[in-house]
């Protein structure tokens, strides 16, 4: 019996080892949401799989889901979002944040393209910031309340005050995270209320 491959952008999250040579994989995909995917034999040295699938990246992947639910059959690297902030751990500790955020609050396999989309951006910001230099420790804290801001909001808990409509609804930009600074204050508290109606 054949099964249908699935392809789509996702955003690896975290990856849990099982069995001898498996891992299980927590992906936000753009098409399918978040799903938890088993990709067999990937600790293998031979495999082609396990250069694709590091946590924090974005790769294209293939999967199919069976009886035992998703299984990754192929995947790309896009970018390895890790291998290039490893050596700026404000950058590593802050999208780790926002993630684990992610992982907590997404339920279920629901499609969510802005989240997505919003979260890319905020990754690919990591890597290169402005004119290709490495983003500042406060323009990575400032990034963190946008992203975070957005997050709740695309999920349902926080609906944006007038003053905050700029972080939600625009394209990222540096004059976006510099902005935030002014904003620091109403952020932290919206931030934390929603976080804390979610009763997660």
């Amino acid at each position: 019996m054949s099964h249908h491959i699935y392809h789509t952008r996702g955003i690896v999250i975290e990856a849990i080892n099982v069995r001898e040579a498996n891992k299980n994989y927590w992906i936000f995909t753009r098409e399918l949401g978040m799903v938890l995917a088993t990709a067999q034999g990937v600790r293998l040295s031979t495999s082609k799989l396990r250069f694709s699938l590091q946590p924090l990246s974005i790769s294209e992947v293939s999967l199919v889901r069976g009886r035992a639910g998703w299984r990754v059959v192929n995947a790309r690297e896009i970018s390895n979002i890790y291998w290039q902030i490893k050596d700026v751990p404000q950058s590593v500790a802050m999208i780790s944040r926002v993630l684990s955020l992610v992982r907590r609050l997404v339920n279920g396999e629901e499609k969510n393209e802005a989240l997505f989309d919003h979260l890319s951006e905020g990754l690919i910001y990591l890597t290169c910031g402005t004119k290709n230099k490495l983003p500042t420790i406060k323009q990575v804290m400032n990034l963190e309340f946008i992203l975070l801001l957005q997050i709740l909001y695309t999920l349902g808990y926080f609906a944006p005050p007038t003053e905050l409509l700029w972080c939600i609804n625009d394209a990222l930009s540096s004059e976006m995270i510099e902005n935030m600074s002014n904003f620091r204050s109403q952020a932290i508290n919206f931030i934390n209320s929603s976080i804390k109606e979610t009763q997660l």
